[in-house]
């Protein structure tokens, strides 16, 4: 479910195509919440590849990554398997408390509130 069948659309326009390649070998537990670390042992060994992947060039897509652990551990699993592996992700996260006074922001628009922080997330600091 999810971004799957979309992507599968705008591939196919392109004239590629869209498959799964992996198995699930265990459910892994969710990952809210859990620490970077027990994210990775949480997937260790939770996937296969399927047969045939041999010198393909793959493009694996995810659609959220939070700490990379999943993305790790299927792109080893498909590299493994004798693919070529290049990575995408629609989304990270990123931390809490990530510094972001001093970035750069947008022009300031003539309309712009005063302090002049129009575009701009609000506060020094981004908040998820």
């Amino acid at each position: 479910p999810g971004l799957e069948p979309l992507l599968a659309g705008e591939l196919g326009g392109l004239g590629l195509e869209a498959r799964r390649l992996l198995d699930a070998r265990k459910s892994p537990e969710p990952q809210k919440g859990l620490s970077a670390a027990a994210r990775r042992e949480n997937v260790r060994a939770a996937f296969a590849a399927r047969p045939g992947l041999e010198g393909l060039r793959l493009l694996l897509v995810d659609d959220v990554t939070t700490t990379g652990a999943t993305l790790r551990e299927t792109a080893r699993v498909l590299a493994r398997a004798g693919a070529e592996v290049h990575a995408a992700t629609f989304a990270m996260a990123v931390r809490r408390d990530l510094e972001l006074s001093g970035v750069p922001g947008p022009p300031q628009e003539a309309n712009a509130p005063e302090g002049g922080d129009a575009g701009m997330l609000p506060g020094p600091r981004a908040s998820i």
